[in-house]
């Protein structure tokens, strides 16, 4: 783990899909990437964490790309959503709290005192 933890220098984010199939998380940069959704300024690189729900590490190059992609959450890809959120490289990446997701709602016709 500590051989994992030097190895990984950057801005860094943990995340998972929130999915009932196995998805590689390379396979998610590649995607959004292609279709501009991430207007990345710099490179982003992904590691895998030996954990049991599929967590990976995003490494991006600049911190403003870092900061875009936790901002403008929530994510998805191919209709199942993803949960990022802020790792300083430091503990066990497997043990951030990845337990919330923010999402957006509409509601229409919703009564005006409500």
């Amino acid at each position: 783990m500590e051989a994992a933890r030097r190895a990984v220098r950057g801005f860094l984010v943990v995340g998972r899909f929130l999915s009932p199939f196995q998805v590689h998380p390379q396979v998610l940069v590649d995607d959004l990437r292609a279709s501009s959704a991430w207007r990345l300024q710099g490179e982003v690189t992904v590691q895998e964490v030996d954990s049991n729900d599929g967590r990976f590490i995003l490494n991006f190059s600049a911190d403003v790309d870092r900061r875009f992609v936790l901002k403008a959450q929530p994510w998805h890809h191919k209709r199942d959503g993803i949960v990022f959120a802020e790792f300083d490289g430091k503990g066990n990446p497997a043990e951030v709290d990845l337990g919330t997701m923010a999402i957006w709602a509409q509601v229409r016709d919703l009564p005006f005192e409500l």
